[in-house]
């Protein structure tokens, strides 16, 4: 099962015009070089992967998205349209317990830590969190044409 981001939230938008806010604002800001260090932080090191397994490394980055408010970069990287023709999605080949191949992208990283460790129903209110959120939210309200 994959997220589809083509019918997302007033909230889910407002949090990820955050992000492409920054990302036009600020100097040097890209938000996929940003989504794939957090993605390397925590699913990059094969070995740590591998002995603590896949679980453990979700729920950090969870708890780091949570914390930060940071749920428009993962939004974005739940689609790949959003970034570059060039984007380096690849992170790391994992191996299971079972010796299940599981080939790790900041794509399905975003798509797994959205439906299986955030829950849709959380989604919004995790986008709340975002830095300026109800700027972004009354923005999106005014301008119900806004697309993502």
């Amino acid at each position: 099962m994959t997220f589809d981001f083509t019918n997302p939230t007033e909230y889910m938008k407002a949090a990820v015009f955050g992000v492409k806010r920054r990302a036009r604002f600020i100097e040097g800001y890209k938000p996929e070089t940003e989504l794939r260090e957090i993605c390397n932080k925590y699913f990059g090191n094969r070995g740590l992967l591998e002995d603590k397994g896949l679980s453990v490394q979700f729920n950090k980055m969870r708890e780091y998205i949570e914390e930060t408010g940071e749920i428009g970069l993962v939004l974005l990287g739940t689609d790949l349209g959003n970034f570059p023709h060039n984007y380096q999605n690849f992170i790391v080949n994992y191996t299971t317990q079972e010796y299940i191949k599981i080939k790790l992208t900041v794509e399905s990283i975003c798509q797994f830590l959205v439906l299986d460790y955030i829950g849709l129903e959380n989604v919004d209110k995790i986008c709340e969190k975002t830095h300026n959120f109800k700027d972004y939210l009354r923005y999106i309200r005014e301008n119900s044409s806004f697309s993502r």
